[in-house]
């Protein structure tokens, strides 16, 4: 039924933790940044256990054998069962199933972007989630010309004559200006290259 002062430094001493004769504590009593310090029981002594320069010792928690505590953005570890212990960087991985990145059919009428009549009013052509579509005026199928969920195509333009596409692309890593044609055969056209501006 007695009181005990154990600390008397005019700074900060927090997260008291008990664990057999000794308490582990944060104090920033050596050069103004929280480290972990340990006061014996039995001796009456105070050590320094950590000696982190760069950031203060934050959220100290103390299970079993062990202490954890986060410095800097790190998780450390202290092994109590050790007379000295050295804090060690712990490595954590974060898994997950990505739910949000799996492939999987998406309605895109929601995401019309940059429309265009073609020359005979037959078709338009439109942007839609980062893909080329035209779409008939009336009866007749919608064409996906580019296909590219890694990519971005956007501002898509019917040509003059009606054959081919024009469109902004980020294949290549930045924007650049393709063409393909219109009625959904052959390949794409780059028609610039080395664009550092916004497109």
């Amino acid at each position: 039924n007695d009181t005990r002062r154990v600390t008397d430094w005019v700074g900060s001493d927090n997260f008291p933790m008990w664990r057999g004769d000794t308490i582990w504590y944060t104090s920033d009593r050596d050069d103004g940044r929280l480290n972990i310090w340990a006061w014996d029981e039995t001796t009456d002594q105070h050590r320094q256990v950590t000696d982190h320069r760069g950031y203060d010792v934050k959220q100290p928690s103390l299970g079993g054998d062990h202490l954890v505590y986060e410095n800097g953005g790190w998780l450390y570890t202290l092994d109590l069962t050790r007379p000295d212990p050295d804090p060690r960087r712990l490595k954590v991985s974060l898994r997950s199933d990505n739910v949000w990145s799996r492939p999987g059919w998406r309605s895109v009428d929601r995401w019309l972007r940059g429309a265009d009549l073609g020359p005979d009013g037959q078709r338009a052509v439109v942007g839609a989630r980062g893909d080329v579509f035209t779409v008939p005026a009336e009866k007749g199928p919608v064409r996906n010309l580019t296909g590219t969920p890694g990519e971005r195509e956007r501002e898509c333009m019917w040509s003059p004559d009606g054959k081919l596409i024009a469109y902004v692309s980020d294949a290549n890593g930045e924007y650049e200006v393709y063409t393909r044609p219109a009625d959904g055969t052959g390949e794409a056209k780059r028609l610039t290259k080395g664009l550092k501006s916004w497109t």
